[in-house]
């Protein structure tokens, strides 16, 4: 079972303060991964009775906030399932560690919210915001694409707009996925701000 950290709310009642968990809100940009394997060397210092923790810092630290093959993995999302016992190997000791996390990898025609941060010549810059304040994705919406949307050039910075994906570019420890979109005017339109 995945057990994520929830966000706390500070909600005030009958003039005290009191924190309270955030409720969730639904996460459109992550799947929960299968389980994923990832070889992590420790030094013999490093390995005391609590290795399941320090292997999750190694795994946090390489693999969380930047794309790796399998997509962009949200920080805070890693779990470990299992891990080897280790095997030393050129003075270090290795451990093969089963883990699963939420990763973001769109998909064409795959349909987003984004916040527009940028209007241009070229076209719209926008950012999909999760609910934890990160990044996974930006997305360029050119005007070339979007030609047809007479409304296009009504956009304004800092509409919420939803968008299908045309296109999808990352590279290794980058740590957003580029993205090109197409507008979709009539599925809300421009939303709320968040």
């Amino acid at each position: 079972m995945l057990h994520l950290k929830r966000p706390r709310e500070n909600k005030v009642v009958n003039g005290k303060a009191q924190q309270t968990l955030a409720i969730p809100q639904h996460n459109e940009y992550y799947t929960t991964s299968n389980v994923l394997i990832e070889r992590v060397h420790l030094h013999a210092a490093d390995v005391d009775d609590n290795v399941k923790a320090t292997l999750l810092k190694e795994i946090r630290f390489r693999m969380e906030g930047k794309c790796t093959v399998d997509g962009y993995i949200r920080p805070g999302s890693v779990v470990i399932q299992s891990y080897s016992c280790g095997s030393l190997l050129m003075g270090k000791i290795e451990f093969q560690v089963l883990y699963m996390c939420d990763v973001c990898l769109p998909v064409q025609g795959e349909k987003v919210s984004c916040k527009i941060k940028s209007i241009s010549k070229a076209g719209v810059h926008a950012e999909c915001v999760d609910v934890y304040g990160n990044v996974p994705m930006v997305v360029f919406l050119p005007r070339d694409y979007n030609y047809r949307n007479a409304d296009f050039s009504e956009l304004k910075e800092k509409d919420v707009i939803r968008a299908s994906i045309i296109g999808t570019r990352f590279e290794l420890n980058q740590t957003q996925i580029c993205t090109l979109g197409e507008w979709i005017k009539n599925e809300g339109d421009v939303a709320e701000i968040i």
